[in-house]
């Protein structure tokens, strides 16, 4: 459930120009969750490939991508979602991702639909990613 919030925060990134197709990140040894293979230290990785594994629930892609962001960014962004009950891990190398509300996820999707921090493209490309993702919400 908080890599909404992640997607919506990389999203947004994206909308204002901060980060896009060509932005890299970096992957470092605070970002590695124990047992991933997937990804290699030091070693730079796309956005999109970054946000595919974080939605299939890859720790490190989750971890880099909030050292990227930054995780006021991402809170602000929970904020003006609605979200005031929200609060999110610094990492994703724990159990524990965060805490949220069923009344914040319902004003987060609402506010996507309302356009409240993403446009309507962003929004749904947000809305696509959550659509085609397999994983259970945990």
């Amino acid at each position: 459930v908080m890599k909404l919030f992640l997607l919506i925060a990389l999203y947004e990134q994206e909308q204002k120009g901060k980060m896009g197709s060509k932005t890299a990140v970096k992957i470092k040894k605070a970002d590695k969750a124990k047992g991933d293979g997937m990804f290699q230290v030091n070693m730079a990785y796309g956005l999109a490939y970054l946000r595919e594994a974080m939605l299939k629930n890859n720790k490190t892609a989750s971890n880099a991508l909030i050292r990227k962001i930054g995780i006021k960014n991402i809170e602000s962004v929970a904020k003006r979602m609605g979200a005031d009950q929200t609060t999110i891990a610094k990492n994703f190398n724990g159990d524990n991702y965060g805490k949220t509300t069923a009344n914040d996820l319902a004003k987060t999707m609402i506010g996507l639909y309302q356009g409240r921090v993403l446009n309507r493209q962003y929004a749904s490309r947000v809305l696509s990613a959550l659509a085609k993702s397999k994983e259970r919400i945990k």
